[in-house]
């Protein structure tokens, strides 16, 4: 055989080996199971549940509401001091390992929304932007505060 076809096989081989590499480590996906929007005067807070069905860690980076461009969306957790008292701080990023659900919750990890005017009954559309480059656009129904 010719030098070029064994050099060619080879590098062919290789080529199948890493795409089914990314493939096994990418398959999967980011899905929302369930989330909704809670309407506080000039703003909100959103929670959901995403999956995250690969086979890595995966960390919520960012959001932002594409038709508010005003609105400032930023990613906080809830943090209960020695005194009992609880208290909102914004944090980096929210992480789920491998078949992990994320979750954004009251209490806990959740994303607020400033300077946006969040109608109950309505909907709203976020783009969550992840660690590993991907994106998820998600349209939540905006409920009233305790409903």
């Amino acid at each position: 055989m010719d030098f070029k076809v064994i050099a060619g096989i080879v590098f062919l081989i290789a080529l199948a080996g890493i795409a089914s590499y990314m493939l096994a480590s990418r398959s999967g996906g980011l899905e929302l199971v369930d989330g909704y929007v809670v309407s506080l005067p000039m703003g909100g807070g959103a929670f959901m549940t995403i999956h995250n069905g690969y086979s890595s860690t995966v960390c919520l980076v960012k959001a932002e509401i594409p038709s508010m461009p005003d609105a400032r969306v930023e990613l906080h957790q809830t943090v209960v001091d020695e005194n009992g008292v609880a208290r909102m701080q914004p944090v980096d990023k929210v992480c789920a390992g491998p078949g992990e659900n994320l979750e954004l919750k009251h209490g806990g990890y959740h994303i607020m929304i400033f300077n946006a005017e969040l109608e109950p009954g309505s909907t709203v559309e976020l783009v969550l932007y992840f660690n590993n480059g991907d994106t998820l656009t998600v349209s939540l129904p905006v409920k009233a505060k305790g409903g």
